[in-house]
């Protein structure tokens, strides 16, 4: 599993999965076209989990939401 996560809530979500051996983050975003392309190495299949999903966010700053829901996704 290769998990990219601009860690915004810190690394203590995911901290548990680092210590297995078929875990890697990459800290990053999903529009960085670097960590997009190191990220997919080796991958067969990709689940995209990185949406905005919830109304507070989008209406903070909706083209961010945007972005992030429909046009980084489509790279």
């Amino acid at each position: 599993v290769v998990a990219i996560d601009p860690l915004w809530y810190g690394i203590s979500p995911i901290e548990k999965f680092q210590k297995s051996k078929n875990f890697t983050i990459l800290v990053g975003e999903i529009s960085d076209k670097y960590i997009m392309e190191k990220a997919m190495q080796g991958v067969d299949s990709i689940i995209h989990l990185a949406g905005l999903s919830n109304d507070p966010s989008s209406e903070i700053n909706q083209e961010f939401t945007e972005k992030q829901n429909i046009e980084n996704r489509k790279r």
